[in-house]
């Protein structure tokens, strides 16, 4: 396979999803103002206590490697504990459970997030508020000697670990789930684009900058 699911919300609304939870005064919705690229982008808020995601359903088959990319901005009005964290990605391990790819606080007192955290790894490296960056995620599990994870953020490579023994694990089992609302404040994604194949490439228009993607839909065979 290739492409296994890609999003640009250019349809003004949460149909490319399989669906959206939203939990006490939590909000997701397609919106203009939460757009990196052509006319929409997903907007996750609250106003003071609450929570949402989206979810989709890859299907049954499992993907032992793949790369995540999105645009993600977050605002500086959240305001988290220290060790506190708003999630970006969840995906669905060989346990059933969910592993996470988050904004992560690691100062003193409450405030926004100071840096990206994934299960292995974390750094503060181009990681900043009110801006948007372009977020790639690598994960290879179910190998015995190069099983593990890189991330890149801007085009940087902030860490890379693939010198692991992660025979038997398998971390895309049939679902994912994407963002999450932090209290009282917003955080904006867009463009999100999810391959088996190859690392997605950041979208952009003819300035540079912004061209929505050309949406895609695959479900895995045998996926719901």
């Amino acid at each position: 396979m290739a492409e296994i699911f890609a999003s640009d919300f250019e349809t003004g609304d949460l149909t490319d999803f399989d669906s959206s939870t939203t939990s006490g005064d939590g909000s997701v919705s397609a919106s203009t103002d939460a757009k990196k690229t052509g006319s929409y982008g997903c907007e996750f808020s609250s106003a003071s206590s609450g929570d949402g995601y989206l979810t989709q359903y890859v299907g049954g088959d499992e993907a032992s490697e793949f790369w995540l990319g999105f645009h993600v901005y977050l605002s500086s009005d959240i305001s988290i504990a220290n060790y506190g964290s708003v999630n970006l990605f969840r995906l669905r391990d060989d346990d059933f459970g969910y592993s996470y790819f988050t904004a992560y606080r690691e100062a003193s007192g409450d405030g926004p997030p100071t840096r990206w955290k994934t299960w292995d790894g974390q750094s503060t490296t181009n990681f900043s508020t009110d801006e948007w960056h372009w977020v790639v995620l690598h994960v290879r599990w179910n190998d015995s000697t190069t099983g593990g994870s890189e991330l890149k953020v801007d085009g940087d490579t902030l860490y890379t670990d693939f010198n692991n023994d992660m025979s038997g694990k398998v971390y895309l089992r049939d679902l994912f789930r994407i963002g999450s609302c932090p209290d009282g404040a917003y955080m904006y994604m867009d463009n999100i684009i999810l391959d088996d194949a190859s690392e997605p490439t950041e979208p952009t228009d003819a300035g540079g900058t912004t061209m929505p993607i050309f949406l895609h839909h695959y479900k895995m065979a045998g996926g719901l």
